[in-house]
């Protein structure tokens, strides 16, 4: 398992993942495997650098 799937699968995937049967989410995490390492690749001690940027907002109201 990537690193980056290891947190997203605890995050927004979960409900994704729970609808599908086990043969389309070994799949699913299987693409996804890949291409997490495709964009994000990780080193012999398993860490990888995980560029997240983030975006704030202040909302006011009248």
């Amino acid at each position: 398992m990537h690193p980056v799937r290891a947190s997203t699968s605890r995050t927004f995937a979960r409900p994704i993942l729970f609808a599908l049967d086990s043969e389309t989410t070994t799949a699913v995490c299987t693409d996804y495997d890949a291409a997490m390492q495709t964009d994000y690749h990780t080193k012999a001690d398993r860490s990888f650098l995980f560029p997240f940027r983030r975006l704030f907002f202040t909302l006011y109201t009248g």
